[in-house]
């Protein structure tokens, strides 16, 4: 059996690992967005410092008695995220992220589903709150996909850790 603890505790982990990233890394993170966006630095600033509350208080939320109303809001911003980075693919424009306030990364493909991949995640766990909380391994193809899912995410994300490593021997050696 699995519960909606999953798909809360999938979502907040990302949401809560964004935040304190871009947090760690205010500075490089603003001017991110700034490049990005074309935005003013006192704009970008601000931005920045509305994405890290924003995150921050979504995974509380789901970590809190407020994890219905915290997994459609998850929902809402992954959606927003894919949306904007799907625009960016389609489009053809260049634009890098610091999704995570890690190492910034030219927006592609892998950002695209990444996203898509969160946003499953987080209106899986908000379908399963709303049909009683629990589904059946065994007969759920559904639950299936999302356990697939997050080991695709989980690999993303350790494959990006990685590269990074080697990125950053590069540039030093």
């Amino acid at each position: 059996m699995i519960t909606t603890e999953v798909p809360v505790l999938i979502s907040a982990g990302v949401l809560l690992c964004s935040g304190v990233g871009k947090a760690a890394n205010f500075a490089r993170t603003s001017a991110s967005l700034e490049g990005s966006f074309a935005l003013r630095p006192h704009v970008a600033t601000r931005l920045n410092a509305a994405l890290i509350v924003v995150e921050t208080a979504i995974a509380l939320m789901l970590l809190s008695p407020l994890r219905v109303a915290g997994l459609v809001s998850a929902s809402l911003l992954f959606g927003a995220f894919l949306a904007y980075t799907a625009f960016i693919v389609i489009s053809g424009r260049e634009r890098t992220c610091m999704c995570f306030g890690q190492s910034a990364r030219r927006i592609g493909w892998p950002t695209v589903v990444r996203n898509a991949l969160l946003l499953a995640i987080a209106a899986y766990g908000a379908y399963l709150v709303a049909n009683g909380g629990v589904l059946d391994l065994r007969r759920e193809l559904a639950t299936k996909v999302l356990i697939a899912a997050y080991f695709v995410l989980l690999f993303w994300a350790w494959a990006q850790v990685f590269e990074d490593e080697s990125q950053r021997k590069d540039v030093v050696a």
